[in-house]
């Protein structure tokens, strides 16, 4: 798997590709994985022209109680989306108002290792 490198700036100012720097623009396998699940986390529904049903409805699922149920599997479901996600594992959330933190194991086609991705999202 290969996917475009995304920069984050640290003052959150935006998330940019990286180009001109032939492979090294790219991310790959694990890392890739990592990335692309992290975007699609990072969706919000009907935010994006083209892919209006990718994402997750962000403002619903943390502007209302008793959520989190259906934010855990929303999360799941985004991260066993990526073709490369064999398994996920030990998956454990916590939700403060309007903070949602996420951890688990995703087991995937490259390694026997595990990634440990962790996943914060507020509004």
């Amino acid at each position: 798997m290969l996917v475009r490198a995304i920069k984050n700036n640290k003052d959150s100012s935006g998330r940019v590709w990286v180009f001109g720097k032939g492979l090294s623009s790219y991310q790959h396998e694990q890392n890739a994985v990592a990335q692309q699940v992290k975007s699609g986390l990072l969706e919000f529904v009907n935010d994006c022209y083209f892919a209006l049903n990718n994402g997750i409805n962000w403002r619903t699922r943390l502007g209302y109680t008793n959520q989190k149920n259906a934010l855990d599997e929303d999360i799941q479901r985004v991260i066993n989306l990526n073709q490369a996600v064999i398994n996920l594992d030990n998956f454990q959330s916590t939700m403060t108002d309007r903070a949602y933190m996420s951890s688990c194991k995703i087991y995937t086609i490259y390694s026997q290792t595990p990634l440990n991705f962790t996943f914060n999202q507020g509004i």
